[in-house]
């Protein structure tokens, strides 16, 4: 965490990732907008007076939305509702009041700290935890989206902030078994040894959080959760560096997809920020797990392992298994803008032909500060001519709506677009499937 760097939040897009085209040997297709959500939000390096927790929430064709959330334990809150409506293609935010506890589970092994999202017509919401040197955010995924089994997905353990996955039941008297992969312990600090695992009954509405082994930079990817009913879960940490000698270290949040959800084929872009390269992981969930790179075999994982590797350029990755995939930024000390921020990667297979994005500025602290956004756009080659911004073909769209000229590079059968985007946007390839990854620079300066 940074008080002195320009600082990177990344704020998740509005309508995205988990919908159509997934392998034949999969489920059928999923999709990230829906009627109806179970959400929570996790431990953040601040402190209650100083966090944010909010939702956004946008919609193609309109509708009436009811957002409730549960008190934490230690709360004295009653219940929290609002509902609001939305007109075709707005987007709206819905604040919670700190004093709901909705973010820690204060000691307790089951909670009650959930948010239940419910509208009549399909919608898409993302969860933002915001603090002024620390945010982060997660794209939700739709009651009808989720599933009975995930593997998790973040960072190595920083000092005294282990990482950590958070379970929603949507359902009650839902069993939930959490296998850490190399120990861990539930919140209420009972251990589970390496090789043994923990199983809890919730009921609907209830969380569970659970943590890695709180040794030395230890990791709670590739852990297992499985439960005998649909879940939803959230993994990250307090406040990760990234990697771990690097300073400055920010929050990690993202909600994880099942394995129903998952592919074989990415692109990876580096981000626009001035820090040349980012950090990729990639959990298997089998074992003989395949890694190639630009076609070169890079690894060979067994079930629950892991492969890390820096990015500078973009490349094309395949892997013969469906596996689980994310992008890191680095922390600020190795030069340029921002810290570390953690963004799931979609397979290309399931790219849209259409996003409707839109990004936040709001300010945490009295001092001044400037936000910046930026877009990566990943498109197959054959159709970057109908590439359109609000309308506009995108070498209109250059001139006319970005700061900053949008640069195309060639990587396989794709081209890539780093563009500085404005608040919101909607863009469209008539033609075939594009996939987006959007990121807020928030420049921050204290006397």
């Amino acid at each position: 965490m940074n008080r002195l760097y320009t600082l990177i939040c990344r704020i998740v897009i509005a309508v995205a990732a988990l919908i159509a085209g997934v392998s034949p040997s999969l489920a059928e297709p999923l999709s990230s907008e829906g009627t109806e959500f179970w959400l929570a939000f996790t431990p953040n390096i601040a402190t209650a007076n100083e966090e944010s927790l909010s939702l956004v929430i946008s919609s193609k064709e309109g509708a009436s939305v009811t957002v409730t959330a549960n008190p934490g334990k230690k709360s004295t809150d009653g219940v929290f509702t609002q509902s609001l409506t939305l007109a075709p293609n707005e987007l709206k935010v819905v604040y919670f009041p700190k004093t709901l506890a909705l973010d820690w589970n204060h000691g307790h092994l089951v909670d009650k700290n959930s948010v239940h999202v419910v509208a009549s017509a399909p919608i898409t919401v993302y969860g933002r935890n915001v603090f002024s040197a620390s945010t982060d955010g997660y794209l939700g995924l739709p009651k009808q989206t989720l599933g009975q089994e995930y593997y998790l997905i973040t960072y190595k353990q920083l000092g005294n902030w282990p990482p950590y996955a958070k379970v929603v039941a949507t359902e009650d008297d839902t069993e939930v078994t959490f296998t850490p992969v190399n120990g861990g312990r539930t919140a209420d600090g009972v251990a589970i040894n390496k090789g043994d695992s923990r199983t809890l009954t919730l009921q609907q509405g209830e969380t569970a959080l659970f943590y890695a082994n709180g040794e030395k930079e230890s990791d709670i990817s590739g852990s297992r959760i499985f439960s005998r009913k649909p879940v939803a879960v959230i993994a990250g940490q307090d406040c990760a560096n990234i990697p771990v000698a690097v300073y400055y270290c920010d929050h990690l949040d993202e909600m994880m997809p099942p394995v129903t959800a998952l592919g074989y084929s990415f692109i990876v872009v580096p981000t626009k920020r001035g820090i040349v390269g980012d950090y990729v992981r990639v959990v298997a969930i089998a074992d003989g797990t395949a890694v190639y790179l630009d076609g070169q075999l890079a690894a060979t994982l067994s079930k629950s392992e892991v492969y890390e590797f820096l990015v500078d350029s973009p490349h094309e990755l395949k892997i013969n298994r469906p596996a689980l995939v994310a992008q890191f930024m680095r922390g600020s000390t190795v030069g340029g803008f921002g810290d570390p921020s953690e963004m799931l990667l979609v397979p290309s297979s399931q790219f849209l032909k259409s996003y409707h994005l839109a990004t936040f500025q709001e300010p945490t602290s009295s001092s001044k500060r400037f936000f910046y956004n930026y877009l990566n756009v990943v498109i197959p080659s054959g159709a970057v001519s109908t590439f359109r911004i609000d309308g506009a073909l995108v070498d209109q769209a250059a001139s006319s709506r970005f700061q900053e000229p949008i640069s195309v590079g060639r990587r396989s059968q794709s081209n890539w677009a780093g563009i500085r985007l404005r608040q919101r946007c909607h863009l469209e390839c008539t033609r075939t499937a594009l996939g987006t990854m959007n990121r807020m620079r928030c420049q921050a300066g204290w006397p």
